[in-house]
């Protein structure tokens, strides 16, 4: 069992960066659905940063648009940044939601392919930027690392996963898009990619709930433990986390296990795919 938080702050990773006795990597992930992520990365990122991309080479499907790369794709990708199946990876992001919309992707991605030692900084480029910290247009040169996929199964829940839990409610499913995409609105009731709507016995907790605005970082565990405890989730049994398509997701996955959940996984497929698949009376639609 790792002992790597899954969440660090900046002042923690200013440090490491001046100590320089970790083994570590640090990656801006940023990423945008309609710009290069990278081009942002060019004109600024935290000193010694490589960039991801976490849609390098992924196949794009119906069901999943916002798909998993093929493991050797991700080996090799990864090998390139110069990471070794040792190194503490850290990832921020500068797309906002206090760098959790494609850090915490990024995290999950790693722990599905058995890298244990990844953490997510809080708040993200902004908030370093914001504590005073440097940035640098300087691109590192590395050798390539050693990094070796191992799938972890158990991270990623199936359609097939979900619907089996449906009778005996085997799983806890957390819904994390907003409530009026969650509940939808009257007169949308269209199955389909894009509808509003959620898989029976899901419970809503809204990925922005997470987050202390004001702090640019993720919300205390007192307060994450509060808000899974008003949804009615009991931490101690097992978790499945959804969206759309496995992006805010993650960020929900994340919370989970930094409140001691043992058992998460993500629905990659999300309201995208299930909505797809499942039958009408599976699908809890807005009234027409």
């Amino acid at each position: 069992m790792s002992n790597i938080k899954a969440i660090v702050s900046t002042a923690w990773l200013h440090d490491q960066l001046q100590q320089q006795k970790l083994k570590m990597c640090v990656m801006d992930v940023s990423w945008y659905s309609d710009k290069d992520g990278h081009k942002d990365y060019l004109k600024q990122h935290i000193p010694g940063a490589m960039y991801f991309n976490f849609m390098h080479k992924v196949e794009t499907t119906l069901h999943f648009p916002r798909n998993l790369p093929e493991p050797a794709v991700f080996e090799e990708y990864v090998q390139s940044l110069g990471i070794d199946s040792d190194t503490h990876v850290i990832v921020y992001d500068n797309t906002g939601r206090c760098g959790y919309f494609a850090g915490s992707r990024t995290w999950w991605m790693f722990r599905h392919h058995g890298h244990q030692k990844i953490s997510v900084l809080d708040g993200g480029l902004q908030k370093w930027i914001a504590d005073g910290y440097e940035t640098t247009t300087d691109i590192p040169n590395v050798k390539p690392g050693n990094f070796t996929v191992k799938v972890d199964p158990t991270i990623r829940c199936t359609f097939d996963g979900v619907f089996s839990s449906l009778g005996d409610k085997t799983l806890q499913i957390c819904d994390s898009r907003p409530n009026s995409t969650f509940h939808g609105a009257v007169g949308d009731a269209t199955q389909g990619h894009g509808s509003s709507g959620h898989v029976p016995g899901a419970v809503s907790i809204p990925f922005e709930t997470l987050l202390d605005k004001d702090k640019q970082v993720l919300k205390s565990e007192e307060e994450l433990k509060a808000i899974f405890a008003s949804s009615g989730v009991d931490l101690l049994k097992p978790v499945v986390t959804m969206c759309n398509s496995g992006m805010s997701s993650c960020m929900l996955a994340l919370a989970a296990v930094t409140v001691g959940c043992p058992q998460v996984s993500v629905y990659h497929g999300g309201w995208t795919e299930w909505s797809n698949r499942a039958d009408p009376e599976h699908c809890e639609l807005p009234k027409p």
